[in-house]
């Protein structure tokens, strides 16, 4: 299962390695849900973003709960890894971090068209 995130939604928190320096870039749209993990990091600016998390599964389990939270969050599946709503396009990628079972590096895309 995805872990919840420490701290706000700009990063920050409870001063655990795994989020104490990670925010999300200043226009990153407030509108867009983040699914819970932890925030490592995120760069981008003026309509695209990407975003690394590190969450608790497997990469296959991650990727299907990511995809599952968008879709709840009124977004469309358009494949296996990318979503949509109005304007903005959402790619997921879900990789085992050191070949682990249990966490996942997700990579996520944000691009406004």
């Amino acid at each position: 299962m995805v872990q919840p995130s420490h701290g706000s939604r700009h990063g920050g928190g409870s001063g655990d390695a795994r989020t104490a320096a990670a925010k999300l870039p200043a226009d990153f749209p407030a509108n867009v849900p983040i699914p819970p993990g932890f925030l490592q990091g995120s760069s981008g600016a003026g309509g695209q973003w990407g975003i690394l998390m590190l969450a608790t599964g497997s990469a296959r389990r991650v990727l299907s709960l990511t995809m599952a939270f968008y879709v709840a969050a009124g977004y469309t599946a358009d494949s296996a890894g990318q979503l949509h709503r109005g304007p903005l396009q959402i790619t997921v990628v879900a990789q085992s971090r050191d070949h682990s079972n249990t966490e996942t590096n997700l990579a996520l895309g944000f691009r406004r068209s």
